[in-house]
């Protein structure tokens, strides 16, 4: 028998997720201020944050045994763990629980060692780091917004140019950005983004 099932864990994030993106379209309609900005940065913030915790508890479960919203069984190709802490303290080397430390979810290499160390090949885990283009979408803007250090703004600022160049001249900030459009499906920036990480998670979790 499995040890823990995924489907709270894809509801709950779900959730989390269609408010957060309510949240940022309706503040998208609002003139522009330092509150609505502080908001929309605050949402997109709270997106990432979702998405690690998603994901570390997903890993974890994982490593255990789970069962998926389907009824499939997910299981490590080492022996599973007894427990999620258990698990957490493998994971690091012994170096801890999950109170005393944390893993990094955002780092492409990381994940991609850290996939192939504990799942088989065919694994569907390996979808989280199979499109480094939309980690490095969601930790380049997560970056400008929680550090504003040159180097963070300059690397937002190439993202712009490189990913959205017809944008580029208009040169938005972080909030003016994520409620953009996107020209190929006329989605929010914001949403585009939220939606890609709430159907990867289903992915993980059908």
């Amino acid at each position: 028998m499995p040890r823990y099932r995924l489907k709270k864990s894809y509801n709950d994030f779900k959730a989390t997720i269609d408010e957060l993106s309510s949240i940022a379209s309706n503040l998208s309609n609002t003139p522009r201020t330092l509150e609505r900005d502080v908001h929309i940065e605050g949402c997109f913030l709270r997106v990432v944050v979702t998405w690690e915790n998603f994901l570390e508890e997903y890993f974890l479960r994982c490593m255990c045994s789970a069962q998926t919203c389907c009824g499939k069984v997910i299981r490590p190709q080492v022996p599973c763990s007894q427990n999620t802490q258990k698990a957490f303290k493998l994971l690091q080397g012994g170096d801890g629980g999950r109170n005393n430390n944390y893993a990094d979810w955002l780092s492409h290499d990381i994940l991609q060692r850290r996939v192939t160390l504990y799942f088989h090949h065919q694994s569907r885990i390996h979808k989280i780091y199979e499109s480094p283009e939309k980690l490095y979408a969601l930790t380049t803007i997560r970056n400008a917004i929680a550090h504003r250090s040159p180097f963070a703004i300059k690397k937002f600022k190439d993202y712009v140019i490189d990913h959205h160049g017809y944008l580029s001249q208009l040169d938005p900030s972080m909030a003016e950005l994520l409620i953009m459009r996107k020209v190929s499906n006329n989605k929010l920036i914001f949403k585009d983004i939220s939606d890609y990480y709430l159907g990867l998670a289903k992915e993980l979790t059908k």
